[in-house]
């Protein structure tokens, strides 16, 4: 199978070709193609194309549907049938999906495989059938195209709970005619019961990139110039940093320390600061800058939510606790960890949740645990405040009233009787925790 830019090119093939193999005792006696100069005598308008038949005419793809009686038995074993249908590309994949949903449905209930499913699901497969019919594409998105100029590559992804499904799309630019387009392949797969939207959400999102591995090993011969993955999810995380001053020479260090980290943001909305205000010519070289009105938080809602948690769990974590900055800056990192590892949605019965960080990194985010049975109390302590609050104010159903302030007991208490309360608090810790 060759496709050529021209017909001197495929006549250079097709001369090509013959000799060699008829130099090996291998003579070819019959050629087929969409040209009438280059096809044989004798053969037949219909062919076949890697199990598609081929209009060569029209130079077009069929998909061979067959079309159903309706006074049919339907039963689970002819459904099933129906299936067997070969398409690699998936050109049906959007209307097979129905399909799939009501053979589903016929094998949640009591029926034997011989015996006419319930007269509900009888009438919707029927009207599934009349409506799933031959497909037909042109075999070449580019034939109208006489010099292609680029070629972007688009997958759409969406997801439903009865459904996931990718389709990949090319837009080919051609320098005169404009764009054109056209969709490449398709994939669709049931969606499980029970299963929340953003976990559908990952599987969407999997199957789309590796469709579009896929497709990148299989044109990588076409000048494609860009890759675009759209999927219908948003989620907000959160990067928080401390700064000992608030001054823009601070505010410009922490902002390209986020840059080099987190790659360069599109858009910045500040809540109009001072120090946004003193920064704002030197940002507006970097990206686009919003800027929403003073002293207006609700202008804002889509990060003072995310601002509010972090203030909770903060004074909720620390009390009046007097600590290092260093020590601080642990607290921070660990509560901006819990906070970007909140389930998308309300807790359900999946034994793992969809966590905001899966959207963004794929994975959990984790820290090292301590060795409860160190023998330096004091330093557990410490470390207590510092991780060990940071570590139970994310599970779920937690006591968000814990407070450690050693120093807010009685002033006549001497430092001997807090070192021996402090000790007892942390050996009921580590038998709570071993519990």
């Amino acid at each position: 199978m060759k496709s050529g830019n021209n017909l001197e090119d495929l006549q250079k093939f097709k001369r090509e070709v013959s000799d060699i193999l008829k130099n090996a005792k291998f003579p070819i006696h019959k050629w087929e193609s969409n040209l009438p100069e280059l096809e044989s005598e004798d053969v037949a308008d219909l062919s076949r194309i890697l199990g598609h038949i081929w209009q060569k005419a029209q130079d077009t793809l069929e998909v061979n549907v067959e079309s159903l009686p309706d006074d049919q038995l339907v039963t689970k074993r002819k459904m099933l049938r129906r299936g067997g249908i070969y398409d690699p590309l998936g050109l049906t994949s959007p209307t097979v999906v129905e399909g799939k949903r009501l053979y589903r449905e016929a094998c949640q209930s009591t029926e034997e495989w011989n015996i006419e499913v319930p007269k509900p699901l009888r009438k919707e497969w029927l009207k599934w059938n009349r409506q799933f019919q031959t497909v037909r594409v042109p075999r070449s998105i580019s034939t109208s195209v006489r010099k292609m100029k680029a070629v972007h590559l688009h997958v759409f992804s969406d997801v439903s709970n009865m459904a996931c499904q990718p389709l990949p799309s090319l837009y080919v630019v051609e320098g005169i005619t404009g764009v054109v387009k056209g969709l490449l392949a398709s994939k669709s797969r049931i969606s499980k019961q029970n299963t929340t939207i953003p976990r559908l959400e990952l599987v969407s999102g999997h199957m789309a990139a590796n469709m579009v591995k896929n497709l990148w090993r299989a044109l990588k011969h076409w000048p494609i110039v860009s890759t675009t993955v759209w999927m219908g999810v948003c989620t907000r995380a959160g990067h928080l940093e401390m700064t000992k001053s608030q001054t823009a020479d601070e505010f410009q260090r922490k902002l390209n320390t986020f840059i080099t980290r987190r790659t360069r943001p599109e858009l910045i909305i500040s809540d109009n600061a001072k120090v946004f205000k003193a920064t704002a010519s030197w940002i507006k070289e970097i990206r686009k800058t919003r800027h929403k009105q003073d002293k207006s938080p609700w202008w804002g809602g889509m990060y003072e939510r995310l601002l509010k948690d972090v203030k909770k769990t903060l004074y909720k974590t620390l009390g009046k606790t007097n600590i290092a900055f260093e020590q601080l800056e642990a607290v921070i990192v660990g509560i901006e960890r819990h906070l970007n590892n909140r389930p998308l949605i309300y807790v359900g019965s999946d034994e793992e949740q969809v966590l905001t960080s899966n959207m963004i990194w794929g994975q959990n985010c984790y820290i090292l645990e301590n060795d409860d049975t160190q023998e330096d109390l004091d330093k557990m302590l410490e470390q207590t405040l510092v991780h060990g609050k940071t570590t139970r104010m994310g599970t779920v159903g937690e006591n968000e009233s814990a407070k450690t302030n050693p120093d807010d007991g009685k002033k006549t208490r001497n430092r001997k009787s807090a070192a021996e309360d402090a000790r007892k608090k942390i050996k009921q810790l580590a038998e709570d925790e071993k519990i």
